[in-house]
């Protein structure tokens, strides 16, 4: 989390990241990328990356970068009611 909003986070062995949803369909074409689903849904702005695609830290830095990017435009999630 960065700012209150999911920003990066890992997911069993993948990283998952929240991106700009204007570049989501040109992320998803390289090494590694693809596109979070969440139940049947596509979330687009989030994609995770297998081990390949973060293979090398100049990698793993590109896309924690990209995530930090968007942050500041991310929309946060509405919070929660405690009950």
């Amino acid at each position: 989390m960065v700012n209150d909003k999911m920003c990066v986070g890992v997911v069993n062995d993948e990283l998952m990241a929240r991106i700009d949803r204007t570049w989501h369909e040109e992320a998803i074409t390289l090494n590694g990328c693809r596109t979070m689903i969440h139940g049947r849904r596509s979330m687009i702005s989030y994609v995770f990356i297998n081990p390949e695609g973060i293979d090398a830290d100049d990698d793993l830095d590109f896309w924690i970068q990209k995530a930090l990017d968007f942050n500041p435009r991310a929309i946060a999630s509405k919070k929660k009611k405690a009950t």
